[in-house]
């Protein structure tokens, strides 16, 4: 049927095939007539009825995260809306998307979208339809994300792995740094001589001491105590009783004197 605007419409009766295959209509053309009855044909088209099945894959496995969300795609009706909901198709919309042009389809889930359940049990609906699996079941796909202590875990392992790998390169560029210094130290240290603490006696001048005018000196005072010797014993008798004393340079009593009356 064509409407005023021109647009046409195909419905296949009920009497054709349950073959959707055989729907299809080949070498279509349309003739347009005016008041004063001339035609026209239009060109020939080809109108393709093919079934719209409606698919959901999701891609991967294992637990999902906000970094790493369940990816999901399929086939449906383009530019029919792909809903996500929990548990069954009363269930509260979570996340949608259209189906493109060519009939794929695809969407995320991330694990804030879950909700303060850990784990989830997701179906896709589409048009009022909801996606079956080969028993004819709503399909129920389960969706688990990370828990808190399993994220403080992992961050907490990768805290400890960054601290090690900190502490080695910092201890390895210590010992570097020691050995080339000592390298260095030994490569240019230069012999020292070890300080004498009496080079300051060694190096102070002696006076060159003159020995001859002491042995001068010293006869000298051998004569002035010969002389004295002399005088003392040539004073003694004169001096009967009497001895003098070199060492204390006095008259002293003489022991051995006997009065010679």
């Amino acid at each position: 049927s064509i409407s005023s605007e021109g647009i046409a419409t195909y419905n296949p009766p009920a009497s054709r095939s349950d073959d959707i295959s055989q729907w299809s209509l080949v070498q279509l053309k349309f003739i347009a007539t005016d008041g004063s009855d001339l035609w026209e044909v239009s060109r020939s088209v080809n109108v393709i009825v093919k079934s719209v099945s409606f698919e959901v894959v999701r891609d991967g496995t294992g637990t999902i995260s906000d970094s790493e969300p369940a990816i999901f795609s399929g086939q449906g009706l383009p530019e029919s809306l792909v809903k996500a909901r929990f548990d069954s198709k009363s269930g509260q919309m979570i996340n949608s998307t259209r189906v493109l042009a060519d009939g794929t389809w695809s969407m995320q889930i991330s694990a804030s979208q879950l909700g303060s359940k850990s784990t989830r049990e997701i179906v896709f609906e589409m048009d009022g339809q909801i996606f079956a699996d080969e028993s004819g079941d709503d399909a129920l796909f389960e969706l688990s994300s990370a828990t808190e202590s399993e994220g403080s875990s992992i961050i907490l392992y990768i805290i400890i792995a960054l601290v090690v790998i900190a502490v080695l390169i910092a201890v390895g560029a210590f010992f570097f740094t020691f050995e080339e210094l000592d390298d260095e130290d030994e490569f240019n240290q230069t012999p020292q001589v070890q300080e004498d603490p009496y080079a300051w006696a060694k190096a102070k001048q002696v006076p060159e001491i003159n020995t001859q005018p002491a042995a001068q000196s010293v006869s000298q005072q051998s004569i002035v105590q010969e002389n004295v010797v002399q005088g003392a014993t040539q004073q003694s008798s004169q001096h009967p009783g009497w001895l003098w004393d070199a060492q204390t340079n006095q008259w002293v009593p003489d022991p051995n004197y006997v009065h010679n009356k």
